[in-house]
């Protein structure tokens, strides 16, 4: 690889995940202002995010420029994913260790508690995804960043 080459590649792999990181802020601010108006993914799923139907569907959004403040010329916009998750779904993806201090435990009822694992993924301006689902075809960089945010009812 020569200097060129990796120069190229950390600028791509940098604007994407400006890209994520602007849409990340973005979708947290969605949930934030409203959560009753969002869609999300209820159903009990530990990776989400890697099922291209799920970004497709209704809990998966695509910005657009002016949401981000982006140029429009981005051949291909961030994208947000939104999964609702109570206390109990969180347990069966992450079980706590004997012992941990739970909700419950500090007197709270576990149904009040309500979490938004947020995904996002950015692109480079110059992405192209893969043809076919061949990943020696795809151009640029995708970049995907992931929160929670706790809603407490």
């Amino acid at each position: 690889l020569t200097t060129d080459m990796v120069g190229a590649n950390l600028r791509a792999r940098t604007l994407a995940f400006q890209a994520a990181e602007a849409a990340l802020r973005f979708c947290e601010r969605q949930v934030i202002n409203n959560f009753a108006g969002t869609p999300m993914i209820t159903a009990l799923s530990w990776d989400e995010w890697t099922d291209e139907n799920q970004w497709n569907g209704p809990a998966g959004r695509r910005l657009t420029p002016q949401e981000i403040n982006v140029p429009a010329q981005i051949k291909t916009m961030p994208q947000c994913l939104f999964r609702y998750l109570t206390i109990d779904d969180w347990r069966q993806i992450a079980p706590p260790k004997p012992g941990t201090v739970t909700a419950e435990s500090r007197g709270f009822d576990s149904d009040r508690f309500r979490f938004v694992r947020i995904t996002v993924r950015g692109y480079s301006p110059d992405y192209v995804p893969a043809n076919s689902g061949d990943p020696q075809t795809a151009k640029g960089s995708e970049v995907r960043l992931q929160s929670m945010v706790r809603v407490i009812q």
